[in-house]
C-alpha cells in the first residue's frame, strides 16, 4: 500500500471473509483507505489492525471501463513506486486522480493523461515540442524529446500518435473530455507511455494488464 505517512509498506490484515461486511469488500484496486496500523520499525510487514474506506470510489469497482483502467493504473503503480519510498505531494496527487476518475463521465483518455502527469512526479516528464520542428514529428522514447521525422536514435512513438501527445501535455483535467483521439491513436499513444515508463522506470518490466484494458476499449 503506499501512505501518505509512511510510503509504500506492505501490510496484511488479519481475519478477511467473503461477508458483505468483510474489509474484502472494500479492497480493491485504487481504492481509498483510512488505516489504523501497528507501526514497528523491526518488522518488514506491519499489522493492520482497522481499517475503512476514507474516500468512496465504488464507481472503480461497479464500473467495467474505470475497473480496467484502475487494475492498469494500479499495476504500473505498483510495479514503479519501490517498497520505503515517501513522497507526500505524489500521494496527494494520486488521491485528487482517483476522485476524478470515479467521478468523471467519460474516461476514454484518463489513462493517458495519468501517465503524463505522473510522469512528472518520477522526473522525466516529456518537454513540449519546439517551435523549430516541423509539422510532422516524432517523440523519441529515450530522451523524452520531440523529433523531426527520421530524426530518432532509438524507440519512438510515430507521427499521429506523437501529434496527441503533444496535446495532451500540459492539458488540464476539465479540458481533457472534449479531446477526440482515434481508436487507433489512442491505443498507439499508450503503448507508447508504457514503453516510455519501462525505459525510465528501473523496477518496471511489464504491465500485464494492457491488454485487458486494449479489449475494454475495443467494445
Amino acid at each position: 500500500m503506499f501512505t501518505r505517512d509512511f510510503g509504500r509498506k506492505p501490510y496484511f490484515l488479519r481475519g478477511l471473509s467473503k461477508k458483505k461486511n468483510s474489509p474484502r469488500s472494500i479492497l480493491f484496486p485504487l481504492s481509498i483507505l483510512e488505516l489504523q496500523v501497528t507501526d514497528r520499525d523491526n518488522k518488514s510487514l506491519q499489522q493492520i489492525n482497522e481499517v475503512s474506506m476514507h474516500k468512496p470510489t465504488f464507481e472503480l469497482l461497479s464500473n467495467p471501463v474505470k475497473s480496467s483502467i484502475a487494475i492498469f493504473l494500479n499495476e504500473v503503480l505498483h510495479r514503479s513506486i519501490e517498497v520505503n519510498y515517501h513522497n507526500e505531494v505524489l500521494y496527494d496527487f494520486l488521491e485528487n486522480a482517483i476522485q476524478l476518475l470515479d467521478s468523471c463521465s467519460n474516461v476514454k483518455n484518463f489513462h493517458l493523461w495519468f501517465m503524463l502527469e505522473l510522469s512528472k512526479y518520477f522526473g522525466f516528464y516529456p518537454m513540449k515540442k519546439s517551435e523549430l520542428c516541423s509539422a510532422k514529428f516524432q517523440f523519441e522514447l529515450e530522451s523524452g524529446t520531440f523529433t523531426d521525422i527520421g530524426g530518432c536514435s532509438g524507440a519512438f512513438i510515430d507521427v499521429s500518435a506523437a501529434a496527441v501527445l503533444d496535446e495532451v501535455l500540459g492539458m488540464k483535467f476539465d479540458k481533457l473530455s472534449s479531446l477526440i483521439i482515434s481508436s487507433f491513436d489512442r491505443k498507439a499513444l499508450l503503448h507508447g507511455l508504457v514503453d516510455y515508463f519501462i525505459i525510465h522506470v528501473p523496477s518496471l518490466k511489464r504491465v500485464s494488464s494492457l491488454e485487458v484494458l486494449e479489449t475494454v476499449f475495443e467494445f
